[in-house]
């Protein structure tokens, strides 16, 4: 069995973090997607990513030239994708 308070505290985080929205009398809604992290935390997580990344990529032996030329080839793909509506691959 779980505590209502513990299910009281979900609801509330969700809503802080806006992915839920209340509404009185009516019940709880999920919200559209939308940014809901600031650019701080945005960037803690992209720093995050990065460390992975290069971590990951420089365990396997990869030169940083190798690693920035496997990106930029990434990038050009997305751009690619990006022109002609497709989807982001």
């Amino acid at each position: 069995m779980v505590n209502p308070n513990t299910v009281a505290r979900a609801y509330q985080d969700l809503a802080r973090d806006g992915l839920i929205e209340p509404r009185q009398g009516r019940g709880v809604f999920i919200t559209r997607p939308r940014q809901v992290y600031t650019k701080a935390e945005r960037t803690r997580r992209l720093d995050r990513a990065l460390d992975s990344l290069i971590s990951e990529t420089l365990t396997l032996d990869f030169t940083h030239d190798q690693i920035r030329a496997a990106l930029d080839r990434k990038f050009e793909k997305l751009a690619a994708a990006e022109s002609k509506g497709g989807p982001l691959k």
